[in-house]
């Protein structure tokens, strides 16, 4: 490129491996933990930073979820705030850009440094403690009937209230089958290295077979 060129400053966007790597450093963060833990699944990477937590939606696109573009990401993670804050208001804290400044990046929640640019947005969560996850209760015989039966009234009284105008048509047979469809045909790559293909079409048998009996 030459120095006319109008697009010779545009700098690509860092890849999903830069962007893991550089949400690994403490100096990433507001508080500068002490150390950084990451956990991934297939459609996301949880950073545990200190007292807070992180989570990153990755570039994907499957049947079921689109993830594919920043703009979708960010409307995503402000989506996953809004539905889960009703449940757990001190849990979900916001959204936050990651924002990179040359070979720097930096977790901030508002976008007020000069030359900066937002390449990621990360829900932002207060750290629960591992002591009180239900695999840990269960170990230590902390789980009660009581308990349950109170978790279980309030869920009921967040069903029994929670908005429903478009629940119907999320729950109609078309719309589940189309779903599992969509299922097949993405997995349908894999036969023959995760799954034999005895096993894809047993599968494939019984799905249909369900529908057409229920």
């Amino acid at each position: 490129m030459t120095a006319n060129n109008p697009f010779s400053e545009i700098i690509e966007a860092p890849t999903l491996d830069e962007i893991l790597h550089a949400l690994h450093q403490p100096a990433c963060y507001p508080d500068h933990p002490d150390r950084v833990e990451m956990v991934q699944t297939h459609i996301s990477a949880v950073f545990l930073a200190g007292e807070e937590v992180y989570k990153l939606k990755k570039p994907v696109r499957f049947s079921f979820l689109d993830y594919s573009t920043l703009a979708l990401r960010q409307q995503y993670c402000h989506e996953e705030v809004r539905l889960n804050h009703r449940l757990a208001p001190t849990v979900y804290l916001g959204v936050v850009p990651l924002l990179r400044v040359g070979n720097d990046y930096h977790l901030r929640e508002v976008v007020n440094m000069r030359d900066a640019t937002v390449v990621e947005y990360l829900v932002r969560m207060r750290r629960l403690p591992p002591k009180r996850t239900l695999a840990a209760l269960l170990a230590s015989g902390q789980v009660t009937k009581m308990g349950i039966h109170a978790l279980a009234k309030r869920l009921v009284h967040f069903h029994n209230t929670a908005a429903t105008t478009d629940a119907a048509r999320y729950g109609a047979p078309e719309t589940v089958w189309r779903a599992v469809a969509d299922n097949f045909q993405d997995t349908a790559s894999f036969v023959g290295q995760t799954i034999s293909e005895q096993q894809y079409a047993r599968i494939q048998d019984f799905s249909q077979s369900f529908f057409r009996q229920h």
